[in-house]
């Protein structure tokens, strides 16, 4: 059940980042040119940080996730059990660290 909540909000977060994009900016005839070319500026670094973001973080289809994380999925369950197992009080420090 959380599993499914987990990758339903990862696909929301996945489908969000593919989906961004920005719209021309309406034209600004009445108004500071300083504050206009400001925020331009501001827009265009927003802009090279998100695809910036998405070449290095989102570079793959939301399918293509799931299919990776399909394929792992049983390797990571054994490795958390096999740690849970040699180790106990991970799960102790882990839930101490976290206050």
């Amino acid at each position: 059940m959380l599993k499914d909540r987990l990758q339903e909000d990862i696909n929301v977060g996945l489908s969000f980042v593919h989906k961004l994009e920005f719209k021309r900016l309406p034209p600004c005839k009445d108004g500071d040119l300083e504050l206009r070319e400001t925020v331009k500026s501001i827009r265009n670094i927003v802009k090279n940080d998100i695809k910036r973001l998405k070449e290095l973080w989102f570079y793959d289809t939301i399918e293509t996730y799931q299919e990776d994380h399909a394929k792992i999925a049983d390797a990571v369950n054994q490795l958390v059990i096999l740690v849970n197992k040699l180790n106990p009080s991970i799960k102790i420090k882990r839930k101490i660290e976290m206050y």
